[in-house]
């Protein structure tokens, strides 16, 4: 059992609700090598699908019965900054991971056929 004075919890109770523990995941990121490399090209390739995203015809999405252009605009937005923002092992980052690996082998293949202003 904790003395007196002393906590069983890292932290104080206004740090859990303020969300001290996930930068301590941020920290733990920026420590490690590994993770660093991969949280880059995570951010890489989430970047990757909002480019492809935005310069795709917006007709086209829901021709292919996907979701619309905005919202999958949104959703990458989203990632993106989660990504630049959060630690790799939050739940965040794993989120927008998921997304941008759905949107690139879901939706891409299917709007290959379509044209790109670009």
């Amino acid at each position: 059992m904790a003395g007196a004075g002393v906590s069983a919890f890292p932290g104080t109770l206004e740090d859990m609700r303020t969300g001290l523990q996930g930068y301590e995941l941020i920290q733990v990121q920026h420590g490690n090598p590994l993770l660093v490399l991969i949280g880059v090209g995570l951010v890489v390739l989430k970047v990757w699908a909002l480019v492809d995203c935005a310069t795709r015809p917006g007709p086209a999405f829901l021709a292919h019965g996907k979701l619309s252009k905005q919202i999958w605009l949104a959703i990458l937005v989203v990632t993106v900054l989660a990504g630049l923002h959060f630690s790799v092992l939050s739940v965040l980052g794993l989120a927008g991971t998921i997304a941008a690996i759905v949107y690139l082998v879901d939706v891409r293949p299917a709007l290959a056929g379509t044209a790109s202003p670009w």
